[in-house]
């Protein structure tokens, strides 16, 4: 398990370095609970391009060092 000021500074890297500016607003727009439909349509973009984009900051959170929280479940059978 990732302690929560880890995955705090890990991110905050990855947000500092995003030069792209769909990927940085697709961040921000997820930061503040925003749903897929809402984002697309502030944004102007298909779900399929907002699914490549959500996919690409899935993929360089994990190359950045995020480890993924497992469910509930797993937690729970691993004590």
């Amino acid at each position: 398990m990732q302690a929560k000021c880890e995955r705090i500074r890990i991110v905050r890297e990855y947000l500092g370095k995003i030069e792209d500016s769909q990927v940085r607003c697709v961040c921000f727009l997820l930061s503040k609970g925003r749903d897929d439909r809402s984002i697309c349509r502030q944004m102007k973009i298909r779900k399929t391009q907002l699914a490549g984009i959500r996919k690409r900051i899935s993929d360089e959170l994990l190359e950045a060092g995020i480890v993924l929280r497992s469910s509930n479940n797993e937690q729970k059978e691993q004590k």
